[in-house]
């Protein structure tokens, strides 16, 4: 008869820290799921249009920036990744990169502060010698130093885009 009221109390105290444990773990995940939707996110894409001013097409390439998070982001700088020049450089590109060459680091003249919810644009401001199809990877740079990665097009599907854009705008002119 002592074992069956000691198995109950067992039994009872089981059931208790169980639902003890289960309770501390829901709320802890709820905890951790707050935490991962607090952090910054920033989603970053590249718009390739033209505009015709006085009768001439002008490119009007830009970075749209958004914020997806309820913490503001502020973007220092953008980075643009070039390929290098000459078969080994362009065979060992990250290598290249690592060493700070061929990487053009575009500054805005004030740091670009982006809230909850909005976005802003930057233009593609590439130097003389720079290409828009020598580009082959973007990535924008906020104030704690973190790499936003770009959505940007290969070097193929930019040729062809901007080619064909440019093509059809002239077209509807004639």
């Amino acid at each position: 008869m002592e074992t069956e009221s000691l198995t109950e109390i067992l039994v009872f105290w089981g059931t208790i820290t169980g639902i003890v444990i289960v309770i501390v773990g829901i709320a802890n995940f709820v905890r951790r799921m707050h935490n991962k939707n607090d952090q910054p996110k920033l989603v970053c894409k590249s718009d390739f249009s033209f505009k015709r001013i006085a009768g001439e097409i002008q490119p009007q390439h830009k970075l749209i920036l958004r914020s997806d998070s309820n913490r503001p982001i502020t973007v220092i700088f953008v980075r643009y990744y070039i390929k290098p020049r000459g078969f080994w450089r362009s065979l060992f590109k990250e290598k290249t990169w690592e060493d700070k060459r061929w990487i053009y680091d575009d500054k805005p003249r004030k740091a670009l502060y982006i809230t909850e919810e909005h976005q802003a644009e930057i233009s593609v401001n590439l130097p003389i010698w720079v290409t828009m199809t020598d580009v082959l990877k973007v990535e924008v740079f906020d104030q704690s130093g973190k790499a936003w990665a770009v959505k940007w097009p290969s070097s193929m599907e930019l040729a062809v885009l901007l080619n064909h854009k440019n093509y059809m705008k002239l077209k509807r002119k004639k």
